[in-house]
């Protein structure tokens, strides 16, 4: 996807995730097969996407919502501790779908052996990569989604994603960016129109391939690539997108 369309994306999925969370209501559920997209022309050799937020079968009232649903690999830390569930629940998602995008992170990583992980974090340029531990919760209500939390994590941790997105991806909800305001946050670090230094994202070295019923991420061999608790990050800018 280009940096342009990528902000296209950003902007339409957030405005109607903004629009659903107006009405009161928390849409459960948000993940790449949830999110479609139409093709439009607009000039003779160009086309641009439309993306609309697709199965409203899980939203609930934010005044009735009752346990965790949904797809657990896109389930907020919120959830997955403590059962709690929240219009900031939604936004959580949606970061986790535009680091993919973005190719910083592939559903695969929150499962594999933390040592995979230490070999990606040295792949992104972090030195002290081998010092990272995964951080799971003594107590918590899905021990098997931790690492996912603590993986992403260690992604705002170590700076290696701009803080617009370690701003929806913030493991407080009290503290992630609202839907709206998030909207305009990332599209101030990636506009429609492109951004300034005219690069495009890293080669996300994943490609979804349907399978069976749904669509999953499939690691490529040309994209290279415990229960303690987290030590202290050393924050870097890597000037990474």
């Amino acid at each position: 996807m280009s940096m342009s369309s990528i902000g296209i994306f950003i902007d339409q999925v957030l405005s109607g995730l903004a629009f659903i969370h107006k009405q009161g209501m928390i849409h459960m559920d948000i993940k790449p097969d949830n999110i479609l997209f139409t093709l439009h022309q607009v000039g003779p050799n160009e086309t641009r996407r439309k993306f609309y937020i697709a199965d409203l079968g899980l939203t609930s009232n934010t005044h009735s919502v009752r346990g965790p649903a949904g797809t657990p690999c896109y389930q907020s830390p919120e959830s997955s501790r403590d059962d709690k569930v929240s219009i900031a629940s939604d936004v959580y998602a949606f970061g986790i779908v535009l680091i993919e995008i973005l190719g910083f992170w592939c559903i695969q990583d929150g499962y594999g052996r933390v040592s995979k992980w230490q070999e990606k974090l040295g792949r992104l340029g972090i030195k002290n990569a081998r010092e990272y531990k995964d951080y799971v919760p003594s107590r918590c209500r899905d021990r098997s989604q931790q690492p996912t939390h603590s993986r992403i994590k260690s992604l705002v941790d170590y700076g290696i994603v701009r803080s617009a997105v370690g701003r929806v991806l913030d493991e407080d909800p009290r503290r992630r960016s609202p839907a709206d305001v998030a909207r305009r946050e990332l599209l101030d670090v990636y506009p429609p129109a492109g951004n300034a230094g005219g690069r495009e994202p890293p080669s996300p070295g994943i490609r979804r391939k349907v399978t069976g019923w749904g669509k999953k991420f499939k690691q490529e061999p040309a994209g290279r690539e415990q229960d303690r608790r987290q030590p202290k990050l050393k924050r870097r800018d890597t000037g990474r997108p």
